[in-house]
């Protein structure tokens, strides 16, 4: 067969169209985009008048909406999943052993990064999802444990006075423990008491290994606009940078490694590395600039995209 990509076609482009003799088959390519209105009225408008003449669609997912049911037209196939077609694709070789390495490499990426939809099943992460709740009881335990020694320090490295900031509560009254669907779970810090939130702490499990982080609050907004921010607020984000913290989103990371963890002094070692990350916030300038670029209001409230 001979395949065309992108043809255009009256009201449409057509992903993939193979031609041989007595043969015309459209095939629609899908990742996360849907089906486009009457789609597939355009594609079987096209078709040649020959035998063997179909329209076929590869989607991510089975589609929830938009596919058109079997049988309406003899030349309507269906979709399948690209994950069904994955065994034969990985099967490709090609003459050029370097191109054969990059082909393998390549469908490995669209599979990790969820290119391919739900590949396969993996019983480990299965399992540990079964201790989900387990696990979020343990992690809130644990940064509930060390709110207080972390704004005792904290207060500390603001000079002493104890107005000068406290932890964010509930409506009913109670220290908040924010828990965000990308792993992280942390306490926020208003400085002064009662004022902006403008410091987070906690535990950061986006990707492995497991870390304790500190973070001025929307810290990804800060190096974004930092262009924008005045020269006290800019000089003060590099100021952090320069002292360690992530350049794209400046958070501080202490890794929470099995033997720290098994420590008996583990609380004391997260909450004197914490009280050194306040002090350099403190240091930066950071705390004394204007929440947000020149001109504008405060930064938008809401958890940074963590990697």
């Amino acid at each position: 067969m001979d395949c065309s990509t992108e043809e255009v076609v009256k009201d449409g482009r057509l992903d993939l169209r193979f031609r041989a003799d007595g043969w015309d088959v459209i095939v629609e390519l899908k990742i996360y985009a849907g089906y486009g209105r009457n789609w597939l009225d355009r594609y079987l408008s096209v078709l040649e008048g020959v035998d063997h003449a179909y329209v076929a669609a590869i989607t991510r997912s089975v589609p929830r909406y938009g596919e058109p049911e079997r049988g309406i037209d003899r030349r309507w196939l269906g979709s399948v999943q690209w994950h069904r077609l994955l065994p034969g694709l990985r099967a490709i070789q090609s003459v050029d052993d370097h191109l054969s390495r990059e082909w393998q490499l390549f469908l490995g990426v669209l599979e990790e990064e969820g290119s391919m939809g739900f590949t396969k099943a993996n019983p480990e992460l299965f399992e540990l999802f079964g201790r989900l709740r387990e696990t979020r009881k343990h992690i809130d335990e644990f940064v509930e444990a060390l709110q207080m020694p972390l704004l005792e320090a904290l207060i500390k490295a603001l000079g002493g006075d104890e107005r000068a900031a406290s932890v964010y509560k509930t409506k009913g009254g109670r220290m908040h423990v924010a828990r965000s669907w990308n792993g992280i779970t942390d306490t926020i810090f208003l400085v002064p008491a009662g004022g902006p939130q403008r410091i987070r702490a906690g535990v950061f499990a986006y990707n492995p290994p497991v870390r304790f982080f500190v973070a001025p609050k929307n810290g990804r907004a800060w190096v974004a606009r930092l262009a924008k921010l005045s020269p006290e607020a800019n000089d003060a984000v590099k100021a952090l940078v320069a002292r360690g913290f992530r350049d794209h989103d400046l958070h501080a990371f202490l890794e929470l490694d099995e033997q720290r963890l098994m420590s008996s002094t583990l609380e004391e070692e997260v909450v004197d590395w914490a009280y050194a990350r306040f002090v350099d916030i403190v240091e930066s300038g950071l705390l004394a600039c204007t929440v947000g670029p020149v001109g504008s209001a405060e930064l938008e409230d809401g958890m940074d995209d963590p990697e």
